[in-house]
């Protein structure tokens, strides 16, 4: 486990923030750059003097616990595109994220399993399978089987998908088919090797 790095002081850790924030858009041997500088993602004249990065820092609630955030993820580092962000926020920022509107109202697959206390895993499987947003949002419906038994031999639905050579998500699908019963899963398995 890797230890995080202990700082004299919030200059000192602002000072590191504002160093990889230019070599992340400046620097093509970063091993970043492909995904700041490359993608044409810069920093602000302004922020090219630390001075004027630490001030606005101090000045938009910069705390030890946070770090730079773009509210454009496709925006420049400049004042009216960051933020000082928790973890929780930085991960809702992320072009990989899966926005759900719903109700009129837009959120990450992440933010709407904490608002309607549905496991992330559920919402993603539904997500991935196609389901209506209505029904991926309000169905009480468990999507996932932690232990299958057969032949005796009773493990988790990764460990079959690991020694039968499938993705997880296609055995559960398989798996939801023929009722949970793994045995039907083999018997049928030539069968299936088709399926998308």
């Amino acid at each position: 486990m890797a230890l995080k790095k202990s700082y004299r002081n919030s200059r000192d850790r602002i000072r590191c923030t504002w160093r990889n924030m230019l070599n992340r858009c400046e620097d093509s041997n970063n091993k970043d750059y492909n995904h700041y500088g490359n993608r044409g993602i810069t920093v602000c004249d302004e922020w090219h003097d630390f001075d004027n990065f630490y001030t606005w820092s101090l000045l938009n609630d910069y705390t030890d616990d946070l770090t730079i955030d773009r509210i454009n993820v496709d925006g420049n580092y400049e004042p009216d595109n960051c933020r000082w962000s928790d973890v929780f926020q930085q991960r809702n920022n992320m072009r990989s994220n899966i926005y759900i509107t719903y109700n009129n109202r837009t959120l990450t697959l992440k933010q709407w399993s904490r608002y309607l206390n549905i496991s992330y895993g559920a919402l993603r499987y539904r997500y991935r399978n196609h389901m209506s947003i209505e029904d991926m949002l309000t169905s009480k419906e468990k999507c996932t089987v932690k232990y299958v038994t057969y032949d005796n031999k009773t493990l988790s639905v990764r460990q079959w998908s690991d020694i039968i050579g499938i993705s997880r998500d296609v055995l559960y699908h398989r798996l939801k088919r023929y009722g949970f019963d793994m045995g039907r899963v083999f018997d049928n398995f030539d069968d299936m090797n088709c399926d998308k």
